[in-house]
């Protein structure tokens, strides 16, 4: 059987044609595949230089050591609260999504100067667009809702502790041959500034989010006792604060001195990577009543090279009117959730360059073999859960963070340079994005309307909400070779 096939493979042009051609190959000769240098692997749990026990708008520094290339980053944390006054089934919450409501942005700062930050709007969008494999660890350690547990004897109270472990990702860390070299560089530190760590959430043994108010429906963050909010490092770490733990690559005295001759020969070295850039957020609140589509715009200001672009809303975490009110429903809606879009419109000069909805957004992370790929599609419907199983982010809708990608996804790997648009000729680009009409007072959501905004029944105080807009931008990082200092040298 097998000459038949070979006999008739010699009587075809086309593989006749490949079998002459220079990119044959005979897979089965036996060679080595590359082979990476020898190294030595350590992890080092930094401790704070700076910075007390966390509150609102506070930040913790941390020093890194000059031990090697950095590799990996986890910020690990426990907090540890007592709300009172909670009735029976009451727990206290942090809901699916509280990661970005506790942490504002994370510096990396070179001899005090910021190379690159990222916001919590920027760690979502980046959550967003990875493989379901790599999403899995995050939703288990950062991004899933937390519940605590009633105290023994009657006492009216809930306590939660519990655990966080954040992977810090950096737009230079996402490329093995572009992390940082801290031995060689001047001295470098990680700045984390927290957001609103003093409050959480009161949740029901279904796990839908209560109100801390008697007789409203409205979900609002309710305070801790005082004294009661702790940041520890986490389980299994010693220290009293939140630790860094920092992955360290070292190679041996020879493979060092190459890979220094090799990077460094030049007077600085120019590396291509990535940054993230977060456009002013626009805060509105729609108009009562309405029956039909509306939308809201956001111009864009940034000028640098832009490979993608992330466009999401959220409720208001504050600022909202005495009867605001938002409904949730275990599994199915969440304080922290991204809001149903129908379409976004982008355009410059007054051009429309692309109108995406929300069924082709799925297809938007579109890779080298033609097919378009999606961790965070709508899925089926989740059952309301108990207090024991609260990991599912399906009630963040994820699936309503819209992406405009110039080039193709690239993610394990790293993969190379696909396209970037540079927004410095491009005047007066906007985003327009289209809201599907509110549901109507009274309305329960279903399955298919669970992301909606939903009307009031006092309209004067409808909810508010933020259209964000964060940009995965290209720099070139310089590195000079006798001072180890490193600037982003330039981004457009």
């Amino acid at each position: 059987m097998s000459q038949i096939i070979l006999n008739s493979a010699e009587n075809s042009a086309l593989i006749q044609t490949l079998q002459q051609s220079d990119s044959k190959v005979i897979p089965s000769i036996y060679s080595t595949k590359e082979v990476y240098a020898p190294s030595a692997t350590t992890w080092f749990n930094q401790s704070p230089s700076s910075g007390g026990q966390p509150a609102a708008g506070s930040s913790l520094t941390y020093d890194l050591n000059k031990y090697g290339i950095a590799e990996q980053m986890l910020f690990t944390f426990r907090v540890k609260a007592t709300i009172t006054g909670t009735a029976n089934g009451q727990f206290s919450c942090a809901p699916q999504g509280y990661i970005y409501e506790l942490i504002d942005r994370v510096d990396f700062l070179s001899s005090s100067r910021v190379i690159s930050t990222l916001y919590s709007e920027d760690l979502r969008a980046q959550h967003v667009n990875l493989s379901p494999a790599a999403l899995a660890p995050i939703v288990q350690t950062a991004i899933g809702a937390r519940y605590g547990a009633a105290m023994a004897g009657g006492t009216n109270k809930s306590e939660i502790s519990t655990d966080y472990c954040l992977p810090i990702v950096f737009g230079f860390m996402k490329d093995i041959n572009t992390q940082p070299n801290l031995s060689f560089m001047e001295s470098c530190q990680v700045r984390i500034t927290f957001k609103q760590p003093d409050s959480l959430y009161l949740a029901a043994d279904t796990g839908a989010l209560l109100s801390p108010l008697a007789n409203q429906v409205n979900v609002r963050p309710t305070a801790a006792d005082a004294g009661t909010l702790e940041f520890e490092p986490g389980s299994g770490i010693a220290g009293t604060l939140p630790v860094l733990q920092v992955r360290y690559k070292q190679y041996g005295e020879a493979d060092t001195a190459q890979l220094l001759a090799e990077n460094y020969n030049a007077e600085q070295l120019n590396m291509l990577t990535s940054r993230c850039f977060r456009e002013n957020p626009v805060s509105f609140q729609p108009t009562a009543g309405l029956t039909t589509t509306f939308t809201q715009t956001i111009d864009l200001r940034n000028v640098d090279v832009v490979k993608a672009y992330y466009v999401f809303v959220t409720r208001d975490q504050s600022g909202q009117g005495a009867a605001e009110v938002f409904n949730t429903l275990a599994g199915i809606r969440t304080a922290n959730q991204c809001f149903d879009i129908q379409s976004i419109k982008l355009t410059a000069s007054g051009q429309e360059i692309c109108t995406i909805g929300k069924t082709q957004n799925l297809y938007s992370r579109l890779t080298e073999n033609g097919q378009a790929f999606n961790a965070v599609a709508a899925g089926s419907a989740i059952a309301a859960a108990s207090v024991t199983g609260g990991n599912s982010v399906g009630a963040l809708h994820l699936h309503n963070v819209y992406k405009i990608q110039t080039g193709l996804w690239e993610n394990d790997g790293g993969g190379a340079w696909s396209n970037g648009w540079s927004m410095r000729e491009m005047t007066n680009m906007r985003i327009e994005v289209t809201f599907p009409p509110m549901l109507p007072v009274g309305t329960a959501p279903t399955f298919e309307t669970r992301d909606r905004m939903q009307d009031q029944a006092l309209q004067a105080n409808m909810t508010r909400y933020t259209l964000h807009v964060v940009e995965d931008c290209s720099t070139i990082l310089s590195t000079a070779s006798n001072t180890g200092r490193t600037v982003n040298s330039l981004t457009n």
